[in-house]
């Protein structure tokens, strides 16, 4: 690894002359980095994995019944949540970094970054499927109260732990930009899971819960190591500073755990608040048009999967004003258009979808749009404090968009119910959109931006 360089940023000659050149010839940024390309690759491949995991979920369900469907639903909810937990919080700063080593040729350290990475999602995996285990029984007798679902939930920590080695060969191929290969290894795991089910079910004519579960103990295991045939040959032969890779993860990971954290407790509060002190049916509305606009966050995931090492890549305060420019150049009459053809249709499509009984959900589902294609212009800004080195920004972002979610359903769902739920949603995201563009203007200003500084 190179002495002169700095984990927590650093201006980087070769990455500023290949996109200063690109700009100076006109071309825009988005397309000269291949990014709209790259988010169709994952909107095609997401899509592809979401339907075969719908498919796979319907299948089993019928299968099983509901008694023996309501324990792999528990199983399940373990081995989708444990992988974001062995995370650390430090998914983000391996992309951040492999994808700027890449970008000027620093192979070694780009390599040191997957080292590292690999060896300490590996030491945590272990720890959680060693304490998972352990407590197997325990939560099986006392908190489900169901002792034979002990078995089932010692799978569903391992099955958790290959699912995990999984979501790590993605994030270093997201570093790597090799997005053709994300799409297809997700999209190819959710068939082969589903193709596993459906042979048992022909062949045998009935499913039993280890059969249900064994495809997610066998299969992520299977395509991590296959994600792994995909790095760089000879990546664990780097070498350099591990523990000065290891302390940039930790301040990366440190702000991305509070993001997690903010996200997780506002998660489904909105549906609790709006049970507790509106109706079903205030819910069941509100649920309708929810489940339409979180259409929008699916596209929200594809830039930012896309976004985070193309952004990385910036490092000049010149690029970072440019590029924050171009992002609402074209963000802004982009998603104006969008949301009137959505706007404008919804009178149509929500009675066409779910019957005339859902025709009082058209308002509700417009507000919903209107506010998370403001999460999605903000997106591409809020991204930009990964280049700075800015990490607690999306930290402080998150808990504003908690604060005012939280104070906006109180205040707003006893008196308007589904309505007033969704311009909470509103008032959130906008709260947290204000507060990435004064950021931004904040970090931009200073003195010497896009110099980074050391993470402590």
């Amino acid at each position: 690894m190179r002495e002169h360089r700095t984990f927590a940023g650093g201006a980087i000659s070769g990455a500023s002359g290949f996109l200063e050149a690109r700009l100076h010839a006109g071309r825009n940024l988005f397309f000269a980095q291949g990014i709209a390309r790259d988010v169709i690759t994952l909107l095609v491949g997401n899509g592809i994995a979401r339907v075969f995991s719908l498919l796979f979920s319907l299948l089993v369900a019928r299968a099983l019944g509901p008694a023996e469907y309501g324990i792999v639903t528990v199983c399940l909810s373990i081995i989708l949540w444990l992988p974001s937990l062995t995370r650390l919080g430090m998914q983000e700063g391996i992309v951040r970094l492999v994808a700027s080593d890449m970008v000027v040729g620093d192979s070694n350290s780009a390599n040191l970054v997957i080292k590292v990475g690999l060896k300490t999602r590996l030491a945590v995996c272990a720890l959680v499927l060693a304490a998972g285990v352990a407590i197997s029984d325990t939560l099986a007798v006392r908190v489900l109260n169901t002792p034979h679902a002990a078995p089932f939930l010692r799978m569903s920590f391992a099955a958790a732990a290959g699912l995990s080695a999984f979501d790590l060969m993605l994030g270093n191929l997201q570093g790597l930009n090799r997005f053709a290969s994300y799409a297809a290894l997700q999209a190819g795991l959710s068939l082969a899971k589903f193709i596993f089910v459906l042979a048992i079910v022909w062949l045998v004519g009935e499913l039993t819960i280890t059969e249900t579960l064994l495809p997610w103990l066998v299969f992520p295991l299977a395509a991590a190591i296959i994600g792994l045939r995909m790095l760089p040959k000879g990546f664990t032969r780097a070498t350099g500073d591990e523990m000065k890779v290891l302390r940039y993860l930790v301040f990366v990971g440190k702000w991305m755990l509070v993001s997690g954290l903010a996200w997780l407790l506002l998660g489904n509060a909105d549906v609790f608040f709006l049970m507790h002190y509106a109706s079903s049916t205030a819910t069941g509305l509100y649920g309708a048009s929810m489940t339409l606009a979180l259409g929008m966050a699916f596209l929200k995931n594809a830039f930012s999967l896309v976004l985070l090492p193309h952004v990385s890549t910036l490092k000049n305060a010149g690029q970072l004003k440019s590029y924050v420019k171009q992002v609402l150049h074209l963000g802004l009459p982009g998603a104006g258009l969008f949301l009137m053809v959505i706007v404008i249709s919804l009178p149509w499509v929500i009675p066409a979808l779910y019957g005339s009984s859902y025709a009082a959900a058209v308002p509700v589902a417009r507000v919903l749009f209107t506010a998370f294609t403001v999460d999605v212009i903000a997106l591409p800004l809020a991204i930009t404090f990964f280049a700075l080195e800015e990490p607690r920004f999306i930290a402080f972002q998150d808990l504003v968009r908690l604060f005012m979610g939280l104070g906006g359903y109180v205040l707003l769902i006893p008196a308007h119910g589904a309505i007033g739920a969704a311009w909470a949603v509103m008032v959130s995201n906008m709260a947290a959109a204000a507060f990435t563009v004064v950021g931004l203007r904040v970090v931009l200003g200073r003195p010497n931006t896009g110099l980074g500084r050391a993470p402590g």
